[in-house]
């Protein structure tokens, strides 16, 4: 995502040809500095894209424990409502985890339709705007499917 700074990320692309070449040597001679691809993986044309699979995405937010507003436990299983742009959204829907150290937010989000962002979680959390939300540096660290409780990267899942 635009305005945020990511570990791992994963894309799909398709060729109309049989390759036969080293794809990941030749397109990281060619990427900009520290952008690289570490593993490609012929995958069938059956199965879904890669970034469509994810479900759960974790997050690492630098943030001054002061400028949270709300509490982060979430034990009580309250509904938490926030307005997105269309709709409201429970928090706790979209939470897997979330946790504060030191200035560093550590979060797991359920991804999807209806989710809650981490924008909008940040908003939440800091009893402001999902735009002032953004000056945040955030990391996006790990992407999974979770699939019948096990976490598997995008291309494990077939």
């Amino acid at each position: 995502s635009v305005g945020q700074i990511s570990k791992g990320e994963f894309f799909d692309f398709y060729l109309d040809t049989e390759y036969f070449g080293n794809i990941s040597m030749e397109l990281n001679a060619r990427f900009p500095t520290g952008i690289r691809i570490l593993e490609v993986r012929s995958l069938p044309l059956k199965i879904p894209s890669l970034n469509s699979s994810i479900n759960l995405i974790y997050y690492e937010v630098n943030i001054a424990p002061e400028q949270i507003k709300k509490p982060l436990d979430f034990s009580d299983r309250t509904p938490i409502y926030v307005q997105a742009k269309t709709d409201k959204k429970n928090i706790l829907e979209s939470l897997e985890s979330i946790s504060l150290k030191d200035n560093t937010l550590y979060g797991g989000l359920y991804f999807g339709k209806g989710k809650v962002n981490i924008y909008e979680l940040l908003a939440h959390l800091t009893d402001s705007t999902v735009e002032s939300a953004k000056v945040y540096k955030i990391t996006r660290t790990t992407m999974y499917v979770q699939k019948e409780g096990a976490l598997y990267s995008p291309m494990e899942v077939k």
